[in-house]
């Protein structure tokens, strides 16, 4: 029921198992299934522990808590930054991320693990979105900060204060990049040209837009709120971008 109720459907059960053998493995778990887990261990509205069958006993297990232990025990074991996920060999595919949200932020980290080249754009100076609003009690800067760091340590560049239809145009991205995702919301969708006109924006599924290699995630496609289901949305757009690319490469 945890990995039904998780948008994600990260495999809760076995990142519990692995726990208990051991914390690495555990964290490698969680950062695999959840890509921000330490940003999530603090902001997450876990919907995991109110499916919880323990809690029909006694009291349901802590897993939000316990993904953010893991995730502060690798970042200490380490010398205060968590060990880089490994990355597969290099695709030589490029993907433009505008929004550099829980979406966004989630997408570039699927995407670099499988080998493709990511660029994240976002209007403002920091990576986080939304999540930089919260006050330092709801979240950290140096948590958010430093899973942001090993995004950029896995090869993901970040380019601040560029603002989709100011900065920089849709058709210019999708001339120098083979796919676009756009996790920004309507009024970033406005500023890329994109005419909402009460129509869905993206597939619900693909989260394929109508404009040929263009996709939209989190805000963009509808799902702000919870960063756990921007994260969910990220990963989902990530996919389907690779499907593509992995095309593109089978040619």
């Amino acid at each position: 029921p945890c990995e039904m109720a998780c948008p994600t459907g990260w495999h809760i059960t076995d990142f519990m198992m692995a726990l208990q053998k051991s914390a690495a493995d555990a964290e490698a778990m969680a950062r695999d299934g959840l890509a921000l887990p330490a940003t999530l261990g603090w902001v997450c509205n876990a919907p995991c522990e109110r499916a919880c069958r323990r809690g029909e006993h006694d009291e349901t297990v802590s897993i939000k808590q316990l993904h953010r232990f893991t995730a502060e025990h690798d970042a200490a074991t380490h010398g205060g930054a968590p060990k880089i996920p490994k990355v597969a060999n290099e695709t030589g595919k490029r993907v433009a991320i505008v929004g550099a949200g829980p979406a966004g932020l989630a997408a570039a980290y699927r995407l670099r693990q499988w080998g493709h080249g990511v660029v994240l754009y976002d209007a403002r100076e920091r990576a986080g979105g939304s999540l930089l609003d919260l006050s330092e009690a709801e979240l950290p800067a140096a948590v958010l900060e430093a899973e942001v760091a090993l995004l950029l340590a896995m090869g993901a560049v970040f380019e601040p204060g560029r603002r989709l239809g100011v900065d920089m145009e849709l058709v210019g991205l999708k001339r120098d990049f083979d796919a676009v995702l756009l996790t920004v919301g309507e009024t970033g969708l406005a500023d890329a040209g994109l005419d909402l006109g009460g129509k869905r924006v993206a597939d619900p599924l693909s989260r394929h837009t109508r404009v040929p290699g263009v996709f939209a995630a989190g805000a963009a496609a509808g799902r702000s709120g919870l960063a756990v289901r921007a994260v969910a949305d990220g990963f989902t757009a990530a996919h389907s971008i690779d499907r593509l690319l992995r095309q593109g490469l089978a040619e």
